[in-house]
């Protein structure tokens, strides 16, 4: 089965991590931990912080409108569907 990313990219990420909770351990060297890092490339698109926090702030908008998209079939119907229709979305949300 064809992957849409590559395996040894991961791998080679663990292997970094790993290498870089040794250097904080003083394990290894700055250098040893630089030379892992050439050994073990990993290509993988790492957003910055304020990329990082404007998608978590657009996926939280997106989950609030697709709830009220939701509550909206609700509204004529019964008062009491607020509860459930949030709680709903939450575990739905939660499990995504």
């Amino acid at each position: 089965m064809k992957k849409p990313y590559n395996e040894i990219w991961i791998e080679n990420l663990q292997v970094q991590r790993i290498c870089e909770g040794w250097l904080s351990k003083k394990l290894i060297t700055p250098q040893q931990n630089d030379l892992a890092k050439i050994a073990f490339p990993q290509d993988f698109y790492l957003p910055g912080i304020f990329v990082r926090i404007g998608l978590f702030i657009f996926a939280m908008m997106g989950c609030s409108f697709f709830t009220g998209f939701i509550s909206l079939f609700f509204i004529k119907s019964n008062s009491n569907t607020f509860i459930p229709v949030s709680l709903l979305s939450a575990i739905v949300f939660s499990f995504t």
